[in-house]
């Protein structure tokens, strides 16, 4: 992440402004070269060439990037439905974690105009604006959807509010404010000339190159899909045992006793950033076994959807099964943080997971409304916030996955969801459970996750340390929450300090057996 001096948010606007610029401008120039070539004006050889990328480039976004925008705003997964004491638990969870939030809850989720927003007052919130916001958190539907026998369900929610906030619900909707429904309001994108794929190619096929360096081999799907921009070294990659997940593996030294490790990574450029933390590893442990799942839909591709939960887990399971392990030491970073959720609250995932290692985790607390807010609707300010909501949450298909399959109550993580890993459970009724280690690194100043509340929300503490441990005892394993003062988010992996101790961790992990 870029810091937020002025030079980087001169560069960083600067950067968007000529990429955005390409699209009009070619729509501009080509017909004007077609009119000075029916005219028989003299066009040098160079101005050509360049006519012909414009071409290519207004081609794109005509015919590609526009019905594709209308295309991406499907509805494409449907979250499990919860039954009623499911819905009333998570409520209750949410109303007893939101106690003392900054962020206000529900109030945060809603936003208001401009008017509202100035005003020192606290946000006013129409009973039927909060009903509209109810259905879509818990119940995943619009208004026209709900249930009669949702209604008395949502008045005791309605009035659980009230209590909560300590004021009454304005009656009707109030035109000021407007609720986040993330997977059910409209996909915010922006268009990316094909010069900006052809970066994203470059960078891919070197990270590819540098991870065939590193003694990693690559796995895809052997069914077609959509993907561009294309990957080159595709049809020598071999057969997927997790379609339709391509993936990275590392086989290990025959004779190492150490446990796997299983890394997922983020939204972004792919596996890019995180080649220097692999390298670590391995210089740590040559003969470290790593397995590397790949998110295409979050790098930056033009792709088909991540899969509904169910199919992830069963594609995961059946990896592991296929290369015969059964028992890794978890990593995850931003996004693939989501993934490692899905896996600790499956009983039979679980079972696989020996310790884990979440960077920037998404989430924990994810009913408060910063995660929603910072990624998906906020306005950008400062440098760091323009590439965030250029290079991540306005690409189309990384927009299009946490608009239409970001569930947040299937992604959630307790505190609770912790200890009881740490405690061993879920490793199945005939088998020893053992003592499991959870490693948790927070960045200050991350831009996207409320760092300093989940600080708050796993320790307990208010005075921030930069290592926190909670020892579990002879039934518990360790929790270790790793604090870095001044970060923005992924900037953990910037240098071989910052890494270090989360290498520590993760590699005296994988040693414990």
């Amino acid at each position: 992440m870029l810091g937020n001096h002025l030079y980087e948010y001169v560069f960083i606007r600067t950067c968007i402004l000529a990429l955005r610029a390409i699209a009009p401008l070619t729509i501009i120039g080509v017909p004007l070269y077609v009119v000075a070539r029916l005219k028989g004006v003299s066009i040098p050889l160079p101005i050509h060439v360049i006519a012909g990328i414009a071409a290519a480039e207004a081609s794109f976004f005509l015919f590609v990037y526009l019905p594709r925008k209308r295309y991406l705003q499907k509805h494409i997964h449907v979250p499990r439905a919860l039954k009623r004491a499911e819905r009333e638990e998570l409520f209750q969870h949410c109303v007893h974690t939101a106690a003392g939030s900054t962020a206000g809850y529900p109030e945060g989720w809603f936003l208001s105009h401009e008017a509202a927003a100035a005003s020192t007052k606290p946000k006013p919130l129409g009973r039927e604006n909060v009903r509209e916001w109810l259905l879509w958190a818990f119940f995943h539907a619009e208004v026209h959807e709900e249930q009669e026998e949702w209604a008395e369900e949502i008045d005791a929610y309605l009035a659980a509010v009230e209590d909560f906030t300590g004021r009454p619900l304005e009656e009707g909707t109030l035109a000021t404010s407007r609720s986040m429904r993330v997977t059910l309001d409209t996909v915010p994108m922006v268009h990316r000339p094909l010069i900006w794929y052809s970066i994203v190619a470059g960078v891919d096929h070197s990270t590819a190159l540098r991870l065939w360096m590193q003694g990693f081999k690559h796995y895809a799907p052997s069914r077609a899909s959509i993907l561009f921009p294309p990957r080159l070294w595709t049809p020598f990659s071999r057969p997927s045992a997790a379609a339709p997940y391509s993936y990275w593996y590392r086989k290990g030294a025959q004779s190492s006793t150490t446990l796997p490790i299983l890394f997922v990574h983020g939204i972004g450029i792919g596996m890019y950033p995180y080649i220097p933390f692999l390298n670590d590893l391995i210089k740590r442990d040559p003969g470290q076994s790593i397995l590397v799942l790949e998110l295409l839909p979050i790098c930056m591709h033009i792709t088909d959807p991540l899969p509904p939960r169910e199919t992830s887990l069963a594609a995961i399971r059946n990896l592991l099964d296929t290369l015969g392990i059964s028992r890794v030491v978890l990593a995850a970073h931003s996004y693939g943080t989501v993934i490692a959720a899905h896996m600790l609250r499956s009983p039979t995932l679980r079972s696989y997971v020996a310790h884990v290692a979440l960077v920037d985790p998404i989430p924990f607390l994810l009913h408060l409304p910063d995660v929603a807010y910072n990624f998906h609707y906020r306005v950008p300010q400062r440098a760091a916030e323009w590439q965030l909501w250029y290079f991540a949450s306005r690409d189309p298909d990384i927009a299009r996955t946490i608009g239409r399959a970001f569930f947040w109550a299937e992604n959630v993580l307790w505190d609770e969801d912790v200890r009881a890993f740490c405690r061993g459970e879920g490793q199945g009724v005939d088998g020893e459970k053992k003592r499991r280690n959870f490693t948790v690194v927070l960045s200050g100043e991350d831009q996207i996750v409320s760092a300093k509340a989940v600080r708050g929300y796993l320790t307990g503490e208010e005075q921030a340390e930069s290592r926190w441990t909670r020892e579990g005892g002879s039934e518990e394993g360790e929790t270790e929450v790793l604090f870095y003062e001044g970060l923005d988010h992924a900037m953990v992996f910037d240098t071989p300090q910052r890494r270090k101790p989360l290498v520590d961790s993760v590699s005296r992990y994988a040693h414990e057996l």
